[in-house]
């Protein structure tokens, strides 16, 4: 496993980082893993060196939280390992100030994920699907705040616009607060929105990216309309529906089937040699799926086949999340 530094901290992370959103039980989400085989995967995942784990609140009600704190409880090696979680979204009221981004709520949210995590810190706090109506100055001073504190240890965004990235870091910079470590983002072969104005605002300010959905939630793993995913996860057809994705995902399977890979392994692939990606974030619901995603690191794609996978990418007319 190769590890690398997260934008301009010290923190080393590995290339592949597991994702809790597909552990905790399936009766909220069909397609997750149940608590069994969720602690399986989380142990294998270290055992082939993965050392970040990225998980939510919002995941299975907390129940992802929970698993993945009990499962490093029982490995007994927090200290090797990069937790990382993250808040905004409403997960047992929609009473005001019970999701979203005041002071008020980042804190009350940390103490419970520190419960359900079992640990007296969180190594990367993210925001999680981005509020509008949101004060950004409010957000990197309550941050700031617990890094101080020692209950956070490094500040991260997922999926928030570029110009409010910028003000994070200018304003963080200018207060003298805790800086903006890394954003999670959006991003495989056909959701390449963020390369428009985030990406190139990251590199320049030395914020690390990490990837998730790199396998664009099986789509580009050659999910069929048979999976228990592609048939319960409604986001799918939301963000994967166009001709065009479609024809990508064609021009995966047949350039991995020429390379001797299965198409998950390629489209993995594409993602980590984009040169912007410090990791990609997998979701694996087996740990035999586990082993291929990490097996496929040591594998080498031509760079005629990545240039012609994006070579297809139709550009989107809207931007972000969508």
């Amino acid at each position: 496993m190769e590890y690398r530094r997260l934008g301009r901290s010290n923190l080393r992370v590995s290339r592949l980082w597991l994702g809790g959103m597909s552990l905790g039980d399936p009766s909220l989400r069909p397609w997750v893993a149940d608590r069994a085989v969720s602690q399986a995967i989380i142990a294998k995942a270290v055992e082939l060196g993965i050392n970040a784990i990225d998980t939510a609140d919002a995941y299975c009600a907390g129940i992802s939280e929970e698993l993945v704190g009990q499962a490093v409880a029982d490995m007994g090696n927090r200290d090797e390992l990069v937790i990382a979680t993250k808040f905004g979204l409403p997960i047992e009221s929609k009473a005001p100030n019970r999701s979203g981004y005041s002071r008020k709520y980042i804190v009350r949210r940390v103490e419970d994920s520190l419960r359900r995590l079992k640990t007296d810190h969180i190594d990367i706090l993210q925001t999680h699907i981005w509020n509008a109506e949101t004060d950004i100055e409010e957000v990197a001073i309550a941050f700031d705040w617990l890094i101080q504190q020692g209950k956070v240890l490094y500040a991260g965004i997922t999926d928030i616009p570029a110009w409010q990235v910028a003000k994070w870091i200018y304003f963080a910079h200018y207060r003298g607060l805790a800086p903006l470590t890394s954003v999670q983002h959006h991003y495989n072969a056909i959701w390449r929105e963020d390369e428009r104005a985030l990406v190139p605002l990251c590199r320049a300010e030395g914020v690390g990216v990490v990837a998730y959905s790199p396998l664009a939630r099986g789509f580009l793993a050659g999910a069929s309309r048979s999976t228990t995913r592609a048939n319960t996860d409604e986001l799918i057809g939301r963000f994967y529906d166009r001709e065009a994705d479609r024809q990508l995902q064609a021009e995966v399977a047949r350039l991995a089937a020429a390379a001797g890979l299965v198409p998950a392994e390629l489209a993995l692939l594409w993602t980590l040699g984009q040169p912007h990606v410090t990791s990609a974030i997998v979701g694996p619901t087996s740990v035999e799926q586990l082993v291929q995603l990490v097996g496929a690191l040591d594998k080498v794609v031509d760079d005629h086949a990545l240039q012609s996978i994006s070579a297809l990418y139709a550009v989107r007319p809207d931007m972000g999340h969508g």
